[in-house]
């Protein structure tokens, strides 16, 4: 199931019955940005519930009754897609981070911890009356980005992991599983 535009930001859930157990909806999971798939050429097992909800929480988390998206800081602002990817990314994932001193700034980034695990990255931050969504993978050398009406990812987002919620209480009660 696709939730979204892939010419823009689709989410792709694919629920694989053999992965899953009474506890765990498991399939696949891939994000779409500006047509280009965000994730490894090799297919994951990811926990689906937990992956749509980790996405959802990155997009809705706000600080100082700020939501999200935030603004770039001023330092990033006109940069090319590629530097301003590298530059979220080290603001979120330092270098140093091994230094005590030295904090990790979660305001932008909403990819989850799978999608992260494989080396790709998806970040979020307003411009004007926009949201920009920018996703890649400094490995693989993909940067790709979209702007959508604030609130867009939100919504795709919420739908599929309201599509993973209703498939996971639908099996647990055909198990008869009250986990």
């Amino acid at each position: 199931m696709i939730f979204g535009n892939p010419s823009e930001l689709a989410i792709q859930i694919e629920i694989v019955p053999e992965w899953c157990s009474n506890r765990f909806l498991e399939g696949i999971f891939c994000v779409y940005l500006d047509r280009q798939r965000l994730s490894s050429s090799h297919a994951h097992t990811d926990t689906l519930t937990v992956v749509t909800r980790q996405l959802l929480s990155g997009l809705s988390a706000s600080v100082a009754d700020v939501p999200k998206p935030y603004p770039l800081p001023d330092g990033f602002i006109g940069k090319g897609r590629e530097d301003l990817f590298r530059m979220l990314y080290e603001l979120t994932y330092p270098s140093n981070a091994t230094d005590l001193s030295v904090q990790n700034c979660w305001n932008y980034v909403i990819s989850p911890d799978s999608m992260t695990d494989r080396g790709f990255h998806l970040f979020i931050y307003r411009d004007d009356s926009s949201e920009v969504l920018l996703g890649g993978s400094i490995d693989a050398g993909i940067v790709v980005s979209t702007s959508m009406p604030i609130g867009s990812a939100f919504a795709i987002a919420r739908e599929a992991n309201e599509y993973a919620m209703r498939h996971f209480d639908a099996s647990n009660r055909a198990s008869g599983n009250t986990c």
